[in-house]
């Protein structure tokens, strides 16, 4: 009998995909000792209805969970620690670039490059806002890639976003799930070159698709 494969390593970002940052966020996270309070740690930003809960799941399950942010290195990594672990989110490693990425193109190739270092023993999958998550996720040969728009993240923008991250998916070679729990652009395929629209207004039901997505993919490759 064969032995059981090891739980594939599950790779996120951060900020509009576990976390909504306020007005002042953007800003806030990379001042220094802003998340020493409670009133600070909300500034930076609140969960994602389901997204800490999920990842919890999946890592008691013995996934690895690895959080790859944009957020710049030198100022950021305290207060994103001091994030996770106040939400009770332990992670295998949190990635940041030491230098600032200033378009797409620089995230995905930083992202890229960064999860391939992780070493993950098999990339199960990913998990991302950004078309430079999707990119990335593909090409560092995630079994299932998770393209997400959360409307309370993007007010108004939310069939912009999404629309975004379907040009990404068709670019890559695994397959791709996008989310949205917002407006959905009249004539918006279902599926493309690839990728698969799940689309469902109900709250929480972002992460909640996203895990029974991922945990499908677990049992396939077990």
């Amino acid at each position: 009998m064969s032995a059981r494969r090891a739980a594939g390593a599950i790779v996120f970002d951060m900020d509009e995909t576990i976390l909504r940052r306020s007005r002042l966020g953007r800003l806030a996270v990379y001042v220094p000792g802003v998340a020493s309070s409670k009133a600070g740690l909300d500034l930076i930003g609140q969960p994602l209805p389901g997204a800490v809960e999920a990842l919890r799941r999946f890592a008691e399950a013995g996934h690895p969970i690895h959080a790859v942010t944009a957020r710049w290195e030198p100022l950021a990594r305290s207060n994103t620690e001091k994030w996770l672990a106040a939400h009770k989110l332990e992670v295998a490693s949190l990635s940041m670039p030491s230098y600032p990425l200033h378009n797409g193109d620089a995230m995905a190739e930083w992202k890229t490059k960064t999860i391939r270092g992780i070493q993950c023993d098999q990339l199960l999958a990913g998990v991302g806002d950004r078309e430079s998550d999707v990119r990335a996720y593909g090409a560092a040969g995630a079994k299932l890639v998770v393209g997400m728009v959360h409307e309370s993240a993007f007010p108004g923008r939310s069939a912009e976003r999404l629309s975004t991250l379907a040009e990404a998916a068709n670019g890559i070679r695994a397959g791709a799930l996008l989310i949205s729990d917002g407006e959905v652009a009249p004539g918006t395929r279902k599926e493309g070159a690839g990728w698969t629209l799940a689309h469902d207004r109900a709250p929480g039901s972002v992460w909640r698709t996203a895990e029974a997505a991922i945990a499908e993919a677990a049992a396939e490759r077990s």
